[in-house]
């Protein structure tokens, strides 16, 4: 006897972030290349005459010269990464 059909699809990964998935990675011209900014001595990047603050972390008071990504979503929302984390 056949088996009974079933759905295609599975489950989603456990933590899987589809909004991380479905955004550009872009750089300051927003092209779709990827590329790392690194954060000014006044803790901000800016992006097309935009300035963006690093806000301190319970473990930086400073992200001096650190590298972070950009991510623009798909509704025009910015968000920035360092080491992985929003």
């Amino acid at each position: 006897m056949a088996k009974e059909p079933g759905s295609a699809y599975i489950p989603l990964p456990q933590g899987l972030k589809l909004k991380e998935i479905f955004c550009l990675k872009v750089d300051k011209s927003f092209t779709t290349r990827r590329e790392e900014k690194t954060i000014s001595a006044d803790n901000t990047i800016s992006h097309k005459g935009e300035f963006f603050q690093i806000l301190p972390d319970e473990y930086r008071v400073s992200f001096f010269k650190a590298k972070v990504e950009m991510h623009q979503h798909l509704d025009g929302s910015i968000h920035i990464f360092y080491q992985g984390k929003s």
